[in-house]
C-alpha cells in the first residue's frame, strides 16, 4: 500500500489521453493497458482532495494547450483507468518515476527520524 501523493501547483507530471492507450488480453482474460509516450503537463490547479488537476499540456511539437477539465490523478500502484471510467476530457495524469522514488525515499527518511531508540537493558 502506498501513501497518496498530493500534486501541487507548478509540478510537472505525465499526461495521457485515453486515445493513446491500447489494450491487449492477458492470459487470465483481463485487459492489459499499454500506454503511449506521455506528454508533460504543468499543474495549475489541484482539487481540494487532490484527486483532480488542471494545467497546461505540451504536445510533441511544443504546442501548448489547456487541460482544464479536472483531470484524474492516478496514484502509484493504482491501475490505469479504463476509458469508460474517465470523466469529461478522457485524460489522466500519473507521477513520473523519479517523483515516486523521491517520495518513497522521503517517507523512509521521515520514518527513521521518528524512531525512538530504547537503551539496552543490562
Amino acid at each position: 500500500m502506498s501513501i497518496k501523493q498530493i500534486p501541487t501547483v507548478g509540478r510537472i507530471m505525465y499526461w495521457y489521453h485515453v486515445n493513446d492507450i491500447t489494450f491487449s488480453e492477458g492470459e487470465d482474460g483481463n485487459l492489459i493497458p499499454k500506454l503511449a509516450a506521455p506528454l508533460p503537463i504543468i499543474i495549475t490547479w489541484v482539487s481540494e482532495c487532490g484527486n483532480y488537476v488542471s494545467g497546461t499540456v505540451f504536445d510533441i511539437d511544443g504546442t501548448v494547450r489547456p487541460e482544464s477539465s479536472g483531470t484524474l490523478v492516478v496514484q502509484p500502484g493504482d491501475p490505469v483507468p479504463m476509458p469508460s471510467t474517465l470523466r469529461l476530457g478522457c485524460a489522466f495524469v500519473m507521477w513520473m518515476p523519479y517523483q515516486v522514488a523521491t517520495h518513497a525515499k522521503s517517507l523512509i527518511e521521515e520514518s527513521s527520524l521518528c524512531k525512538v531508540e530504547t537503551p539496552e537493558s543490562p
